[in-house]
């Protein structure tokens, strides 16, 4: 199966490393337009984005936390006034200490449940709501108002 995923205006969280930042490479290869998002990786955001707007223009690079309801906000705010749509959020952005739990502070693990839940929640919550009102998916069966 082929997926056209040109024109697309596709939010990666956490795309300035690892997962994010090669599926960021693939759909700008194909001609989509990202959103690469980074909290804490400045550095290798900048470059993600330099590389990428070798070959496509159709690129910007927005600093959120994503366990911040305003950054969210933020995040969602530059992306339409940038491309005015967005149609796929990939929620990617999460964080990992690398400990057994009874050695992991209780703030360690509240930042863990911040960013890999409730920063998958704020963004889902937020891009959902713009994509349904695109669509018009309100006959959807999976559409809930």
């Amino acid at each position: 199966m082929v997926v056209d995923v040109s024109e697309k205006v596709i939010v990666i969280t956490g795309s300035s490393k690892g997962i994010g930042a090669s599926i960021a490479r693939a759909f700008a290869k194909e001609n989509a337009k990202i959103v690469i998002n980074y909290n804490d990786s400045e550095k290798q955001a900048k470059e993600l984005y330099a590389e990428l707007l070798e070959h496509n223009r159709n690129c910007i690079l927005v600093k959120c936390d994503v366990s911040k309801v305003n950054e969210v906000n933020y995040l969602h705010d530059e992306t339409l006034n940038a491309f005015g749509k967005v149609d796929v959020l990939i929620n990617n952005a999460g964080i990992c200490y690398d400990r057994k739990v009874h050695l992991m502070t209780l703030e360690e693990w509240q930042k863990v449940v911040d960013v890999n839940l409730t920063g998958t929640f704020l963004c889902a919550s937020k891009f959902a709501k713009t994509m349904i009102t695109q669509k018009k998916w309100k006959n959807h069966k999976y559409f809930i108002s």
